[in-house]
């Protein structure tokens, strides 16, 4: 959420690590922990203090073809800075990027950097990132809706789309909503009412609460959004507020299939040696992050303080024993004694001694002196076989560094530039080692590929199952099936007695004009 050495600048790490990992009551706020020329502007603290884009997501690829900065939407959200991605609402993106495929070809891939090594206190205290697939929220629901991904993993992300479309009143209670889903129109509602009783907006709700009521209201401080804000929103959750929302009659939902592999350490390796620039810039922020962090936490620098010097004092005795070795191997050439013997034994004296000191060296505050120490103990197996330069160069640079290294020890232990110091000293020691890359390891990264598990999607639509014209439809159609009293029956005898009568009095009619012509022959024969 926080970074640690930008919250040490701004002079908050107290603040926020007390926040995060003390109980906050009305008489304990921690108010007193911030500084007083701090600016008001929690949007800029956020941006400062969160995980950049340019770090956090160090490689990243669209259907085999690389991804622009344009594709990600910036978010503040309770668990800190969200990077959104391909969203309808983003005002950089002119056009969504669409899929044509399933599978793995047509993934989105990503290998985040979690910049462990910037890790302090956060509300869940957990290692990795979380994802929160949706169709567009102006607030993605983070700690509701996320689900997480472990650091140094793998993982696969296969999608299912479904639509629904469901009817409202009187078949269901679903409303014609501006909200996306059901959660989205509670976690709104909670902000309302946690604006108005603490009198001002919370950072993550700048882009949610814009109607009239909320136009006046200001913008909360920083010790509000931890004060007030957070205790209120938490007592709002654990009642239950009736919040009056319904489902929306209209709602896409995304079902993750997920599946785990570990990282491989080729795969980080192949994927730096590619990005060198980067490389370097990760190398140096990283020293200078544990630099700021060893020496201004007390709780670090206390631990160092004590390890360190149970390190010195049992070192020191050590190195200069085997610097006395070396001396007696110079001597021993000239008197004929083989050095490569004298060399392997002391090397094998020293491995010995390291080994009972490995509850000292064994910390992840001495990993980079460790690396010195470790690697020395490999060199026995170089010289068996053969892979040292000559044995003159190699003693006296063995030598020089071994002295320069007991030189850095007596310097004092906490001294300016320390720990950088050291690591510098342990790679012009040991030269190239691969060991030094450990910090841009597996741990500080995640790898993601998104991808539909399948093109088409489900499509659920509620329909009414019996409307009234259907109710007419049927009772006709029972009336004629049943009664056989149908209207076109009805219509039919109507039919019937209309011809019929219209027969009879045309045949009425027939009868009167015969009679009549009878009637007049009877008249002219007489």
């Amino acid at each position: 959420m926080h970074r640690m050495k930008q919250t040490i600048e701004l002079g908050l790490y107290k603040y926020l690590s007390s926040v995060y990992s003390k109980k906050m009551t009305a008489n304990n706020s921690f108010r007193q922990y911030l500084p007083d020329n701090l600016t008001d502007d929690v949007e800029w603290i956020y941006n400062y203090t969160g995980h950049k884009q340019s770090n956090f997501i160090f490689n990243c690829h669209w259907s085999g073809r690389q991804c622009l900065p344009k594709h990600f939407t910036q978010t503040i959200t309770d668990y800190g800075i969200c990077f959104t991605f391909n969203s309808p609402s983003s005002l950089q993106q002119t056009q969504p990027l669409t899929v044509s495929e399933s599978g793995m070809n047509s993934a989105l891939s990503l290998l985040l950097n979690i910049e462990q090594y910037q890790y302090m206190p956060d509300p869940d205290n957990n290692v990795g990132v979380r994802i929160f697939l949706h169709n567009d929220h102006k607030r993605p629901l983070m700690s509701d809706l996320g689900f997480a991904v472990a650091a140094g993993m793998h993982t696969l992300i296969g999608i299912k789309r479904t639509e629904t479309q469901s009817l409202g009143k009187p078949f269901g209670k679903c409303t014609q909503s501006k909200y996306n889903s059901h959660a989205e129109c509670i976690d709104h509602c909670r902000l309302k009412r946690v604006s108005q009783i603490c009198n001002c907006i919370p950072f993550e709700a700048k882009s949610i609460l814009t109607d009239e009521s909320f136009q006046s209201m200001r913008q909360c401080f920083l010790w509000e959004n931890y004060g007030c804000v957070r205790t209120t929103w938490e007592k709002i959750k654990k009642d239950k507020m009736d919040c009056a929302c319904s489902f929306p009659c209209k709602e896409i939902t995304f079902a993750p299939s997920l599946s785990f592999s570990s990282i491989s350490q080729f795969t980080v390796d192949k994927i730096l040696s590619a990005n060198l620039k980067g490389k370097q810039l990760l190398q140096w922020e990283y020293l200078n992050i544990l630099e700021i962090g060893e020496k201004n936490l007390p709780s670090r620098s206390n631990l160092n303080s004590k390890l360190m010097n149970d390190f010195i004092n049992k070192m020191i005795p050590m190195l200069k024993e085997f610097i006395n070795t070396f001396k007696g191997v110079e001597i021993g050439d000239w008197i004929g004694v083989d050095f490569k013997k004298l060399y392997l034994a002391s090397i094998d004296i020293l491995e010995k001694k390291i080994n009972k000191l490995i509850n000292v060296l064994y910390s992840k505050r001495m990993e980079e002196m460790l690396v010195l120490f470790s690697e020395m103990i490999n060199k026995n197996t170089l010289l068996k076989n053969n892979l040292f330069g000559p044995i003159q160069v190699q003693r006296n640079y063995l030598f020089k560094n071994m002295k320069d290294c007991l030189s850095l020890f007596n310097e004092g232990n906490l001294k300016s530039k320390f720990w950088i110091s050291a690591t510098e000293n342990a790679k012009l020691l040991l030269g190239n080692s691969n060991k030094f890359d450990n910090f841009i390891d597996i741990k500080n990264f995640v790898k993601v590929d998104i991808f539909y598990k399948d093109i088409s999607y489900l499509k659920i639509i509620q329909q009414e199952k019996f409307s009234f014209l259907s109710f007419l439809s049927e009772v006709g159609g029972f009336m004629g099936l049943v009664l056989g009293a149908s209207l076109v029956t009805v219509i039919e005898f109507i039919d019937f007695f209309v011809y019929k009568s219209m027969q009879t009095l045309s045949n009425k009619r027939k009868k009167s004009v015969k009679e009549l012509k009878l009637d007049a022959r009877e008249s002219a024969a007489i």
